[in-house]
């Protein structure tokens, strides 16, 4: 069905990345829903058009109304609603495209793809946008934080908590990810995804994070 709609010898009039009411395209639900068999299939479109500058507009295109049941956030970009989706496939079908996604985009909120992904404590989708991210795109600074001091914070602040022990350590990952930065990021992530589960009990909020008979002492160190 999406096939025949895209075919332009049968449907001259029909624009498949035209916006709706609240401003997203169709392209851009695929991200948000987390299809990533569509958003591939609309990807193609675009290289079947032959056109990088329209391909760059509609990948980095920043809704300015609120997106993904969001009235508050806007300026959201297909990269940002694919984190959103919480879909490492979706979110590998965008960066693996030959015009990347820009993940220095900034949303309302103020938060890039790279923040984006260190606030929801996606690690395997952080590894993938670190693959096509610039330096520079580690110093942009939330809540007067980088991407690294960020996720630093986030990881502290979940020790302090009662908290799955799998948040824990996606928290741990995010933050080791952005230690070793953009430089063998495939290395970097096979060593910290070998790390165990932090061990976790009842008391856990009254430990010191710095003290080494913490329980979660054994996710603490980098590998």
């Amino acid at each position: 069905l999406l096939d025949l709609l895209a075919d332009r010898k049968y449907n001259q009039h029909i624009d498949i990345f035209k916006q709706d009411s609240v401003g997203m395209n169709p392209f851009e639900c695929a991200c948000a829903d987390g299809r990533p068999l569509c958003v591939r299939w609309f990807l193609a479109q675009l290289t079947d058009r032959g056109d990088d500058s329209f391909a760059q507009q509609i990948i980095n295109r920043q809704n300015p109304l609120g997106t993904a049941g969001s009235t508050q956030t806007r300026n959201q970009t297909p990269i940002h609603l694919a984190i959103m989706s919480e879909d490492e496939e979706t979110v590998k079908a965008l960066c693996s495209y030959r015009v990347k996604p820009d993940v220095a985009a900034i949303n309302s909120d103020g938060t890039n793809a790279i923040l984006l992904a260190v606030q929801r404590s996606l690690p395997a989708i952080l590894r993938r946008i670190l693959c096509i991210a610039f330096s520079k795109d580690l110093q942009v600074r939330y809540q007067n934080m980088t991407p690294y001091e960020y996720a630093k914070s986030i990881y502290f602040e979940y020790l302090q908590i009662a908290i799955e022990p799998k948040k824990i350590l996606q928290a741990w990952q995010c933050w080791q990810l952005l230690q070793y930065g953009i430089d063998d990021v495939k290395q970097t992530w096979t060593a910290i995804r070998s790390q165990p589960l932090p061990a976790y009990n009842a008391i856990m909020t009254f430990w010191k994070e710095t003290d080494k008979s913490n329980p979660n002492t054994n996710i603490h160190h980098s590998p």
